[in-house]
């Protein structure tokens, strides 16, 4: 198919360079113009040149040769008689590779995965404080291994996060070494943070730096509800026992009344917004429920009249 396309495209070549001078020759028809030839044989030129692009022989890859040297021999004469030496080829076994040794570490490398302990201590105020203890441990390129120990101290408190990182390391059954100590304080105004490197012979390097970064859990701490006073046991278990329809003389002091007055309103007489005006303020009484019968009773009641 390439030689046929071949002797095609340059049929018509020859053709295309005929027709310009005497289209006569290369037409038949009573159109015989040099436009004429020109359109078909160049159009002929044109396909067969594509086709021989497509359908051309794809070159073979090249061989290379490469030339083998020769093995070194050596001839003697050996015969009967110790005289005479005879030809023996010696051929030289080629050398074994030897493996290749394994690389010894020279870093320590983590021989158990990390153990995390958590806990976390909530307080009355919505503050917290999360104690976190991580341990991993290692082995040096002379087989001896150590603990790596880090202690996490948070606390979070209403604008202001505290958090203590200790860094120890144990070798052995040995104590544990403290290297590093990092106590970082983020508020609204920015974080500061202290850092003291231990050295094993005990010389310190302390640095400090502040930026202006200021965490969004800074600005979630905010959301932490201010410690409100609380009022005392006898006075909550009192407002939560006293019944409706108690009167003025089942209460020891004027602060109980008042605490029972929403749900007596009767214990304000006077409709100043006072229960119980002629009660005097302190005393140790207390209105509580007695055991499990439903009654009630109050103890030491200490009440003056106007």
């Amino acid at each position: 198919m390439f030689n046929l396309l071949l002797l095609l495209n340059l049929t018509s070549l020859i053709g295309f360079v005929v027709g310009l001078i005497n289209p006569k020759l290369v037409l038949r028809g009573d159109n015989r113009t040099r436009r004429k030839s020109s359109e078909v044989y160049l159009s002929v030129f044109v396909l067969s040149f594509i086709g021989t692009g497509i359908f051309a022989p794809k070159p073979e890859p090249a061989v290379v040769v490469v030339p083998v040297k020769k093995l070194k021999t050596s001839s003697a004469i050996t015969s009967p008689t110790p005289s005479l030496n005879a030809s023996v080829q010696e051929i030289k076994p080629l050398p074994t590779p030897t493996p290749s040794a394994t690389p010894t570490p020279t870093e320590p490398v983590e021989i158990e995965p990390p153990h995390e302990e958590s806990n976390t201590t909530p307080h009355s105020d919505g503050s917290y404080t999360k104690k976190t203890v991580e341990t991993r441990r290692f082995q040096n390129p002379d087989k001896s291994t150590y603990l790596l120990i880090k202690k996490t101290e948070k606390n979070v408190e209403r604008g202001k996060i505290t958090t203590l990182v200790i860094t120890q390391v144990q070798i052995q059954d040995s104590q544990p070494r403290t290297t590093e100590v990092v106590a970082t304080t983020q508020t609204d105004q920015g974080t500061q943070i202290e850092t003291e490197k231990i050295a094993e012979n005990g010389v310190i390097d302390k640095q400090q730096t502040s930026n202006d970064n200021i965490p969004a859990e800074v600005w979630d701490s905010f959301k932490i509800a201010e410690e409100k006073p609380t009022q005392s046991e006898d006075v909550t278990q009192n407002s939560v026992n006293i019944p409706t329809g108690a009167k003025c003389e089942d209460f020891a002091t004027q602060e109980e009344a008042q605490a029972a007055l929403s749900a007596n309103p009767q214990l304000d007489r006077d409709g100043d917004g006072t229960a119980c005006d002629s009660l005097v303020s302190g005393g140790g009484g207390s209105y509580v429920q007695s055991g499990g019968s439903g009654s009630y009773h109050h103890t030491d009641r200490r009440r003056r009249k106007r």
